[in-house]
């Protein structure tokens, strides 16, 4: 019987296969899913991953300013200062605006928003002067947007893109891994990266050796405990064969964190709806570069009642935890230093 990757223990474990469907090769992959902590796992991962990061979302070159998206000049400019508006009050304003921000997502800040509302409630502060450590961060299009929102210490890190990118003025991405980052960092970000590692726990007590004293690691993930999960198994979105290696429950997450000497501050649920789109698309065997995806320039299936109904999905699995995407805040357990 297999051994577990986090929990080190032996268990029954299902077994299914997922394909590739970001680039629609179609290939398919084993992925087990542990009896005792409930943790997916890649069986055999791939002996080269760069050729599935190829051309992916977060690789490609990134324009001058993330907020252009066509239009004249005059145009562009105006929509720009109120675009840079809205998001610095997304993540340093509060009330029903910044509410409404975070709803609607208006400044495509990757879903930063709440993160920012609940390191306040948390009562962890957040200035322009925070140092960031955004790790698998691609081309940096993340720290694009808190550069623009008025941060000016922001570091980022992978090992993936071409070559170093300068992030002017306000910091640079470097090509290369977390192991290697030299500093001290008030919060460290692993949105969307930790999944894709081959050593989650490894690169927890990297990322607690960072840490400037009291600050925070926050790690987002695809949920294994979405009710999409449970309905589409191998093709649910989430999985995103093969560059996802694992995907830890709650309890996995725990015992990756005591072992690095940190604990679980918050933990709560962010998924968009059209989070709830790709995995029907992936059972109609339409991948995302299809021209009937969602992800394309168009509509594509869905109605707009689909699409409201998608919302309204989105919004109750989140307050129920089970989501697609979660987000956990973690900081250094009392003791350790």
């Amino acid at each position: 019987m297999p051994v577990c990757f986090i929990c080190k223990r032996e268990s029954a474990q299902e077994v299914f296969a997922a394909r590739e469907m970001v680039h629609g090769t179609r290939e398919s992959f084993q992925y087990s899913l542990c009896g005792a902590c409930g943790t997916l796992a890649l069986v055999d991962p791939p002996a080269d991953l760069a050729p599935y990061y190829r051309n992916y979302y977060s690789t490609g070159r990134l324009g001058a300013n993330p907020f252009d998206r066509g239009g004249g000049r005059l145009y562009r400019g105006s929509a720009n200062r109120l675009k840079k508006l809205l998001l610095r009050h997304s993540v340093f304003g509060s009330g029903a605006l910044a509410r409404y921000i975070y709803r609607r997502k208006t400044v495509g800040l990757l879903g930063w928003g709440p993160i920012f509302t609940e390191l306040r409630q948390l009562g962890i502060p957040v200035s322009q002067k925070t140092s960031f450590l955004d790790v698998g961060c691609g081309n940096g299009v993340g720290l694009h947007f808190l550069a623009y929102a008025g941060f000016t210490n922001l570091t980022g890190c992978d090992p993936f893109i071409d070559e170093e990118i300068k992030i002017s003025p306000h910091g640079k991405i470097l090509k290369t891994s977390i192991e290697m980052v030299q500093g001290r960092f008030d919060v460290i970000m692993f949105h969307h990266c930790f999944e894709h590692l081959p050593d989650p726990a490894s690169a927890l007590e990297s990322a607690v050796a960072l840490l400037a004293p009291g600050g925070i690691i926050i790690v987002r993930i695809p949920n294994i405990a979405s009710v999409e999960f449970l309905k589409h198994k191998g093709n649910w979105w989430g999985i995103h064969a093969p560059r996802h290696f694992f995907l830890p429950s709650l309890a996995a997450m725990r015992l990756m964190a005591t072992g690095a000497g940190i604990e679980i501050l918050d933990a709560y649920c962010d998924s968009r709806y059209d989070h709830y789109l790709y995995s029907t698309e992936y059972e109609l065997d339409i991948h995302d570069r299809h021209p009937l995806s969602f992800r394309a320039d168009s509509q594509g299936l869905w109605t707009r009642h689909e699409l409201k109904e998608a919302q309204e999905k989105a919004e109750l699995f989140n307050r129920k935890m089970c989501g697609d995407w979660i987000t956990y805040i973690l900081r250094l357990s009392p003791g350790e230093s």
